[in-house]
């Protein structure tokens, strides 16, 4: 397993200690209703060469996603799962970015409902 994935799951399972939602530590073929994926954001890694060894931070987004059957419940719903998330993240002593404006996705599936929380973790790769 690369340190990308160590990191990457090790943020899943911390973000996995809920009961209101699915967690998925990388991109699902079709998002699901009541669950955070966690995604590459661009730029995915941002390395910086020390002397010794390359630190290096890596980029996600906790993607958030709700059913969007009834307008302001599941605004609602979108919000209360936000708060957990954040909450989660910042125990886990990541960097966590501002909430994005909620917008619609269209699946054939169904509609759902997302927004997403930047993260950022760190990263050591030894030389």
């Amino acid at each position: 397993m690369s340190t990308f994935s160590t990191a990457r799951n090790a943020l899943a399972a911390q973000l996995a200690a809920n009961t209101t939602y699915s967690i998925f530590a990388y991109p699902q073929p079709v998002p699901q209703a009541l669950s955070v994926q966690l995604v590459p954001d661009d730029p995915y890694v941002v390395s910086t060469n020390q002397k010794y060894s390359l630190t290096a931070t890596m980029r996600l987004r906790a993607e958030i996603f709700a059913p969007i059957w009834d307008n302001q419940g599941n605004l609602e719903q979108l919000e209360t799962m936000a708060a957990k998330v954040r909450d989660l993240i910042l125990d886990a002593t990541q960097n966590c970015g501002d909430l994005s404006a909620p917008r619609v996705v269209s699946l054939e599936t169904g509609d759902l409902l997302t927004a997403y929380f930047p993260v950022e973790v760190l990263v050591n790769w030894s030389a």
